[in-house]
């Protein structure tokens, strides 16, 4: 029920199930009014936020997530 966010790998190492890459925040007075980064972490964590287990996800590929590729579970 944990996700770690870091702009180096390495820092997951220990918990590569449990990490999430995010593009680091460079040059900031140049790219501030440009950067999504957290915009779209944001929304990605808003469309896990229900699962009851978040073992099964893969975030390599979490920029590309949407709340369609959720399996929620189906109430009575």
């Amino acid at each position: 029920n944990t996700i770690m966010f870091d702009d180096l790998r390495r820092n997951c190492v220990m918990n590569p199930q449990n990490g999430l890459i995010i593009k680091p925040f460079r040059k900031a007075h140049a790219n501030r009014d440009n950067d999504q980064e957290l915009v779209k972490l944001t929304q990605y964590l808003l469309a896990i936020a229900e699962l009851d287990d978040l073992s099964t996800l893969n975030h390599n590929h979490w920029e590309r997530f949407t709340e369609d590729n959720v399996k929620r579970p189906r109430h009575a």
